[in-house]
């Protein structure tokens, strides 16, 4: 798969969930700046997997084996971060069903996967759960548990779903216009594939400001509702400030 042929069918793949999704406006200039910014970080992610499957998958695996079995603490805790950034760094890829056909991104995506289930029955307690948060990252498609654990919120399907998130006064007048919410989520499509649809896949939505008393005082509440749960998955989210360089929480 070419590089424009990868571009075209991710662009358009994204913006037909876009057009789905309740609350998702793809004529936004702030969406547009943000989806330009994942497409190319999704051609980017194409090519960090081919350079890390370069050497071969078993090599790969061997490798990380080695540095987190035998060698000292600190070359775990490198290793375990080189496999953090490698999550992220696939991302992108993962998350657009195109780039996740492309064989190498395929590739990439399970030898890592083996690698961190290897890392989950690790002697270490830290390497442990550094390793599980980085693998529901992988999963996930989108590679924010590198920052911590997430919170979580059990809803079935047919559920509507709303989400509510605090900000404080100072991050609400900062961001201005460009305060949205970064949804990671199922296909809102009626049939799915589901040997092409990946776990998660991310639209921009604009939340609504609540007015309501808040705890604390100095924060804003904002809003944004879903509708109704259409499969089951992961349906994770975050505040960001969005401009010309993509998202930032």
């Amino acid at each position: 798969m070419s590089s424009s042929t990868l571009r075209t069918e991710s662009e358009r793949a994204l913006a037909a969930e876009l057009s789905r999704r309740p609350g998702a406006d793809a004529a936004e200039s702030v969406t547009h700046a943000w989806s330009r910014n994942l497409l190319q970080r999704c051609e980017e992610a194409v090519g960090e997997a081919s350079s890390l499957v370069a050497g071969g998958q078993e090599a790969f695996f061997s490798d990380f084996a080695e540095r987190m079995t035998v060698q000292g603490p600190g070359a775990l805790d490198d290793a375990v971060g080189e496999l953090q950034e490698c999550v992220a760094a696939l991302a992108p890829a993962i998350a657009l069903p195109p780039a996740r056909r492309h064989p190498d991104v395929a590739a990439a995506r399970d030898t890592v996967m083996r690698v961190l289930v290897a890392g989950m029955g690790h002697v270490s307690p830290r390497a442990r759960r550094r390793c599980t948060r980085a693998l529901s990252g992988l999963v996930a498609g989108h590679g924010w548990d590198d920052v911590g654990e997430l919170p979580v919120r059990v809803a079935t399907v047919g559920e509507s779903v709303t989400i509510e998130a605090l900000v404080s006064e100072a991050d609400f007048k900062r961001a201005g216009s460009s305060l949205r919410i970064e949804l990671w989520a199922p296909t809102w499509a009626p049939v799915c594939d589901a040997r092409s649809a990946p776990h998660g896949v991310p639209s921009l939505h604009r939340p609504v400001t609540v007015v309501s008393p808040v705890d604390p005082p100095s924060c804003r509440r904002v809003a944004l509702s879903l509708g109704p749960a259409p499969r089951p998955g992961f349906y994770d989210w975050r505040v960001v400030s969005v401009g010309k360089q993509g998202a930032a929480a």
